[in-house]
């Protein structure tokens, strides 16, 4: 063999060029295809982190925000001069049973709605000539004619409420006598409209008394309760002097030289010798956040300067405060009054505790304005 080989030359074989380019391009194509994959992989792991991160975000956002709306809503700031028993810390709420309707009926005239009021007024508020600019004393004070109606400390002893002596106020200031008060700028005036079924514009009569009321709308604000006041077009007179908000703000509705329709009671009770107090007395409703009726540290304490003021004004002291229960009882004619300041009403030593507050309030802030 090797001998018939011999003349043979060593032949080399080419490489198969062509399938190692194949293989070569074919590894190239698939490390592409994994890096075009992997940054598509990439991209979608990018957009569910930003979605993710959105979500977690606005989740954030919303449980911030409606912890800043709880926290405005319901907070309770404590008052560290707030002397004990003054029932300002707490807040209050109704029950959900709580309608519209339930409003109207505590701001209502109470006993009977469905004697009109005007039929009261000759008997019991005779017009006051308008005062002249000269005036610098205040109308002489007359004592309740029915003793019941005062609050329960002084009908216990039968004794009229003390009519404290008129301090002089500062010169152009403000002037104690029926339309002639410059209203201080701490009271916001929202006056109802002129001629509104809860505006009628009766003139009042000598100031013997400061009713304090509460709305009995839970959770109400005190332009909600004007309005009510400024809508209610049903006939019935149902308004207050002033509104006492939750958080302080104080909005009047009636000029103090006008009734305000919110102690009323029906005809048949002052012709057997009640007093109806809507023709002798400045009415204050006050707003509150739960049912037990208990006010806000900052409406307590708005309405403990607004009936300083006003007494101070008319020349009275806190025993002619009265809470609507007391300006609505009589006992000698069997009329047991609304429970209304409801938490005033049930713990009658708060009630007392308010009226020496105030008391100590006007001997500390003398001429206030």
């Amino acid at each position: 063999m090797s001998k018939n080989l011999k003349g043979y030359r060593e032949v080399e074989f080419p490489e198969d060029t062509g399938s190692g380019k194949k293989r070569g391009k074919n590894e190239e194509v698939r490390r592409e295809r994994s890096s075009k994959e992997q940054r598509n992989q990439d991209r979608k792991d990018a957009k569910k982190q930003i979605v993710k991160d959105v979500v977690i975000l606005a989740l954030f956002l919303i449980a911030a925000f409606t912890a800043v709306i709880l926290i405005n809503r319901y907070h309770p700031k404590k008052q560290e001069s707030e002397p004990a028993g003054d029932p300002g810390a707490s807040s209050l709420s109704e029950s959900p049973e709580e309608t519209e309707a339930d409003s109207s009926s505590e701001n209502s005239e109470t006993v009977s709605v469905s004697d009109p009021e005007p039929e009261t007024e000759p008997q019991t508020a005779p017009p006051t000539e308008a005062p002249t600019e000269t005036a610098t004393v205040p109308p002489e004070s007359v004592a309740p004619t029915v003793a019941p109606t005062v609050a329960p400390s002084t009908a216990s002893t039968g004794e009229e409420p003390k009519m404290y002596p008129y301090r002089a106020l500062q010169p152009g200031l403000a002037i104690p006598v029926q339309g002639g008060i410059t209203m201080p700028s701490w009271i916001t005036q929202d006056l109802l409209r002129p001629g509104a079924d809860s505006r009628p514009g009766t003139q009042i009569g000598t100031i013997k008394h400061v009713v304090v009321h509460y709305v009995g709308n839970v959770g109400s604000s005190a332009k909600d309760n004007r309005d009510y006041f400024e809508g209610n077009v049903d006939g019935r007179r149902v308004s207050s002097h002033f509104i006492v908000g939750m958080y302080g703000e104080i909005i009047q509705c009636i000029p103090l030289n006008e009734v305000a329709y919110a102690q009323g009671i029906s005809q048949k009770y002052v012709d057997q010798g009640m007093v109806n107090h809507n023709y002798d007395s400045i009415s204050i409703e006050n707003c509150h956040p739960y049912s037990n009726g208990q006010f806000t540290s900052e409406t307590y304490w708005a309405l403990v300067k607004l009936t300083a003021w006003l007494l101070e004004q008319y020349g009275l002291g806190p025993d002619s405060l009265l809470r609507h229960y007391d300006a609505t009882t009589n006992t000698q004619v069997g009329v047991h009054g609304k429970g209304c300041p409801l938490y005033f009403v049930e713990h009658p030593e708060a009630w007392e505790q308010f009226k020496a507050t105030v008391g100590r309030f006007m001997e500390e802030n003398p001429n206030l304005q």
